[in-house]
């Protein structure tokens, strides 16, 4: 009779759950270092320059850590609050400045 070890049956973190909050932080630091630092040099900018670059910065990559997320939700045998967590706050994250930018100006 053989034993199996109980770390076997316990299901480990997704690598796509972390992926997804580690690109919700990547974002939220950019937000905050585009707001503060290159505000100024951001504001002579045209305004269609500035939506899109806004939109690379902090839209496009929330949007990626969602899918992340959700990829990470659908994984057999992994843990699923990671993914949730990381799917919730790049939904809203990309959400909120999606409709910023498209009322902006």
């Amino acid at each position: 009779m053989t034993m199996k070890q109980p770390d076997e049956f316990e299901p480990k973190q997704s690598g796509y759950g972390l992926a997804s909050l580690a690109l919700f932080v990547i974002a939220l630091l950019i937000f905050v270092v585009t707001s503060t630092v290159f505000d100024a040099s951001l504001g002579g900018l045209p305004f269609s320059t500035q939506r899109w670059i806004g939109f690379a910065t902090l839209v496009l990559p929330a949007v990626i850590g969602a899918i992340l997320g959700a990829m990470g939700l659908f994984q057999a045998n992994q843990k699923k609050g990671l993914p949730l967590l990381g799917l919730i706050l790049n939904a809203i994250f990309a959400l909120f400045f999606a409709a910023v930018l498209s009322f902006a100006g």
